[in-house]
């Protein structure tokens, strides 16, 4: 006869189950770094692998270590975006000027993408413009 033993955590009954994770919205998707102190990091690929609660996990391209990054960092990547290549400003924080809408000029934002059809930068604004 075999005798089963649960692994557990010290002090936690074996009749309790472990709490679940929480699981991001982000998780298994790919995504851009963005608006960090870092600036070798902004515009960064990656996957998101596992959500804390307060930050996720990601495994970077070309990086051997993944990273634990806030969601305020990470934007996610759009299906079909074009190549990090062709969206130099991606992941950077930026300011818009030179639009022919005056009340969205000197707004602060963040580059989440290219859209060719229009050749045009996609931004995600800091305030509700």
């Amino acid at each position: 006869f075999t005798v089963l033993t649960e692994k557990r955590p010290p002090g936690r009954p074996p009749s309790e189950a472990a709490p679940p994770k929480p699981k991001g919205p982000l998780v298994g998707r790919t995504v851009v770094v963005c608006g960090t102190t870092r600036e070798d990091l902004n515009g960064t690929r990656g996957k998101a692998q596992t959500f804390d609660g307060k930050r996720y996990v990601v495994a970077l391209d070309g990086a051997q270590k993944a990273m634990k990054l806030k969601p305020a960092n990470l934007r996610g990547w759009p299906a079909g975006g074009v190549a990090p290549s062709a969206c130099p400003l991606l992941g950077h924080n930026i300011v818009v000027v030179g639009t022919s809408r005056a009340d969205v000029n000197g707004t602060p934002g963040v580059c989440t993408g290219f859209d060719p059809d229009s050749n045009r930068y996609v931004v995600e604004l800091s305030t509700n413009v």
